[in-house]
């Protein structure tokens, strides 16, 4: 690509003070190329991080701050925070980074290169790094999702397209201007929709090696359990955007029955746990994201086939 990139980096955080710290330090340490800029935006942070990120600005090239504003009411969410980004954003690539991550050593420069070849790129996720040892012995030892390839859905569901997480995403402009913006009603799945939108409209999604990130994994059951229940919602929600089959009686009786087995998997995992056996420690907390997914699905299927004909229209793109 003839044309000279200038690479705008947007970082969105809500309440990141316990890590935020090390994604903003892996980012002084990156070679920023001229015309660069960081972007962090906040989507309603009450733990400090705003001051955290103002005090390691000095040590960044051209840092903006800003906050993701909504109607009073409407939650905010790192989706709507990457919009408020992108629109503040004055370059004409865009990277993506999470505040709970640690870009990897050329991270920046690779991106540079990447997008000057491809319109949408990714890679790989490295899991020693940041997380504790027992963790990430029950994720294969590190071999994990999206550090090998590109993500597939787990559930086998429409469009059956490849997508990266939005803690290392790159793109250019006109990419995210022809997809439309990340739907903040996907709040934990906006990333994978809009790579899916993005590959509909005929932009492959490449996967680059020199693009490193040392992911973050969720280590409190509770925690992981709530947060993978929203992402079975949403993944509910997308499908019924790529998808004009409805979801039959048989599905729905199958995915039930699914749940036994899963959930006598459970009480073995509970009690490896229990008597701190072998991997049981990691293995329940990734059985508890498991656990809340699939109830997250199963709930909203169960919500939309019993809602009222009137209010099951389809769902629009939200900002």
């Amino acid at each position: 690509m003839s044309r000279r990139l200038a690479i705008s980096v947007i970082l969105p955080f809500q309440d990141a003070a316990q890590t935020i710290a090390g994604q903003l330090r892996a980012l002084a340490r990156q070679d920023w190329p001229a015309g660069s800029e960081l972007i962090a935006v906040d989507a309603g942070s009450r733990d400090g991080s705003w001051d955290i990120v103002a005090a390691h600005s000095a040590q960044l090239p051209r840092v903006r701050i800003l906050r993701a504003q909504l109607p009073a009411g409407q939650a905010r969410g790192l989706a709507h925070a990457c919009n408020a980004g992108v629109d503040a954003a004055t370059g004409n690539a865009l990277c993506f980074c999470s505040a709970e991550d640690e870009v990897g050593t050329g991270w920046l420069a690779g991106m540079a290169r990447a997008l000057a070849e491809h319109a949408l790129v990714s890679g790989p996720l490295e899991y020693t790094h940041l997380n504790e040892a027992w963790l990430v012995a029950a994720c294969n030892h590190g071999h994990w999702r999206q550090s090998h390839g590109l993500m597939r859905d787990e559930l086998g569901l429409p469009p059956h397209l490849p997508f990266a997480l939005g803690c290392n995403l790159g793109m250019h402009r006109h990419v995210y201007e022809a997809a439309g913006p990340f739907d903040r009603l996907a709040a934990s799945a906006w990333d994978a929709d809009f790579c899916w939108r993005a590959q509909l409209r005929g932009i492959p999604l490449q996967y680059i090696n020199d693009l490193q990130v040392h992911h973050r994994l969720h280590h409190r059951q509770r925690l992981k359990f709530q947060l993978a229940r929203h992402a079975g919602r949403d993944r509910m929600y997308l499908l019924g955007r790529y998808s004009n089959t409805p979801q039959s009686r048989y599905h729905l009786t199958r995915e039930f029955l699914a749940l036994i087995p899963y959930f006598a998997k459970g009480l073995k995992l509970f009690l490896m746990k229990s008597l701190d056996i072998r991997r049981g420690k990691g293995a329940w907390v990734l059985w508890c994201g498991g656990a809340g997914f699939r109830l997250g699905y199963l709930e909203t299927q169960l919500r939309q086939r019993f809602r009222p004909a009137a209010t099951a229209a389809a769902t629009t793109t939200g900002r």
